[in-house]
């Protein structure tokens, strides 16, 4: 199912620089040609992020250094809290 936002809000959304709607890439690239003047962020509190992403494949979680994934979400947690609130 994808997302309709041309057809709900058209006009609305950049998707210059953008794998698909919905990624979490940064904009840094184009803020200048899409985002300067129009952009917006809305954030949860950091630990809803920290527990959304141990879901969701244990995102940020540092694979290489401890050639493992997180034994818990309170290790990884633990790991990953200052990535949250940056």
């Amino acid at each position: 199912v994808g997302h309709k936002t041309d057809l709900w809000c058209p006009g609305s959304f950049s998707y210059e620089g953008r794998l698909n709607f919905g990624d979490h890439y940064a904009v840094g690239g184009v803020y200048k040609s899409s985002v300067e003047g129009h952009g917006f962020i809305m954030l949860r509190q950091p630990e809803q992020r920290i527990i959304s992403a141990w879901f969701h494949d244990q995102k940020s979680w540092p694979f290489d250094y401890f050639g493992r994934p997180a034994k818990n979400l309170l290790e990884y947690a633990h790991i990953v809290s200052g990535c949250a609130v940056k």
